[in-house]
């Protein structure tokens, strides 16, 4: 159920205690926060949300350790990593996260000396060439990736599909099905990866390794490269799905930014269910002990 507490909402915690954010921030170490919803509205646009780099700042002052988690694989970190430096926030860009940079962490840590191919624009095949996994066009590779690729063709699609049926391991970094954009003068929505490695699942029965949320994977490479524990980890995200969801299975606790959105927590799945409810990061800072 949920508590007022003037204008804010606080989970009751289902033991029965009241859990404080001042209590929550002070006993985790790692703090993992979403993008899009959470920092800013959208990474293009590039507007931070208000307090936002204040709260890192004092995460960071306090010792705690931030990283930057987000299932974005269409721009390789580095990119992402500077526009969310351009909005002010002190992050460093090991700080950042983001499904291509984990897909190429996960490759390159599971199958050693391999050669990839990757199904891609040019953010995820970038991340994976920087952490020292070779690309190939050719037969003889151990993963197949695969990203969202608006230029995909059909040649492509179908030497990924003899790729895997062949035996290389099908890894999909991110989990969206279709996205809104605008590529060169088409506008609307566009199939996802996650739509690209379902077609590909299809037509080779061979199973999809997910790096992105709500997969356990990607939290699992952001703690690894951490040093950390889910125990003594925060997700902080806006979709209940996806960063709820996926911090929850992963033993991780998390806090939903509600964005002013009405929260009715008897309608929520268990496992998508929050340890607390705040408007926004201003909310959050808010509660900062000081």
């Amino acid at each position: 159920m949920i508590k007022e507490d003037g204008w804010r909402s606080i989970i009751v915690d289902p033991r029965g205690l009241d859990i404080f954010p001042q209590e929550l921030i002070t006993a985790k170490g790692v703090f993992l926060l979403d993008i899009e919803g959470v920092i800013c509205d959208n990474i293009d646009e590039g507007n931070v949300l208000e307090r936002v780099p204040d709260f890192i700042r004092y995460l960071k002052a306090h010792g705690k350790k931030v990283a930057i988690i987000s299932n974005i694989s269409r721009k390789p970190r580095n990119v992402v990593y500077r526009q969310l430096v351009r909005m002010g926030l002190p992050l460093e860009e090991e700080e950042v996260f983001t499904s291509g940079s984990a897909t190429a962490l996960y490759i390159k840590s599971n199958f050693p000396g391999q050669k990839c191919f990757v199904i891609s624009e040019w953010g995820l095949r970038h991340d994976i060439a920087e952490a020292g996994v070779e690309l190939s066009e050719e037969g003889d590779v151990g993963v197949v990736a695969v990203g969202a690729n608006r230029k995909l063709t059909y040649s492509e699609l179908n030497h990924a599909m003899r790729l895997v049926i062949e035996g290389a391991e099908l890894v999909c970094s991110g989990t969206t099905l279709n996205f809104k954009g605008s590529f060169h003068g088409d506008h609307g929505l566009f199939m996802g990866e996650a739509a690209i490695s379902e077609a590909l699942r299809q037509a080779t029965s061979h199973p999809i390794t997910y790096i992105g949320k709500p997969h356990p994977m990607i939290f699992k490479q952001v703690l690894m490269s951490l040093g950390s524990d889910p125990v003594d980890s925060l997700m902080i995200g806006d979709t209940l799905s996806s960063d709820i969801a996926g911090a929850n299975r992963s033993g991780i606790d998390s806090i939903l930014v509600s964005r002013g959105e009405k929260v009715e927590l008897d309608l929520i799945k268990e496992d998508q269910k929050p340890k607390l409810v705040v408007r926004d990061i201003a909310e959050l800072y808010s509660f900062l002990p000081s």
